[in-house]
C-alpha cells in the first residue's frame, strides 16, 4: 500500500498520521516535504515531522540544500 493511500485510509478512520526520516537524501526528504504539506492525515501541529536524513550525510545530490522550517515563514 502506497503513502497516499495510507493516508488516505487513515484520514477516513479519524486517525492522525505523521512522516518520518530513514537517513534518505536530500530528493527523499523533498519528497516527504511535498506529502507532509498536501494531505491533510499528516498532522504535524500534533506529531511534528522527523525531516532529518540529510543531516546525517557529508555530501547530498541536491545542488542546494533544502530550507526547511515550521511552514510559517521562518526557518528552523
Amino acid at each position: 500500500m502506497g503513502t497516499l493511500e495510507i493516508a488516505h485510509v487513515a484520514q477516513a478512520a479519524g486517525v492522525a498520521c505523521s512522516i518520518g526520516s530513514n537517513l534518505e537524501l536530500g530528493i527523499g526528504t523533498a519528497a516527504m516535504l511535498q506529502i507532509g504539506a498536501m494531505l491533510p492525515a499528516l498532522d504535524a501541529e500534533t506529531y511534528p515531522c522527523d525531516l532529518v536524513g540529510p543531516v546525517y550525510h557529508e555530501s547530498d545530490l541536491l545542488t542546494q540544500p533544502l530550507v526547511i522550517g515550521t511552514g510559517r515563514g521562518e526557518s528552523s
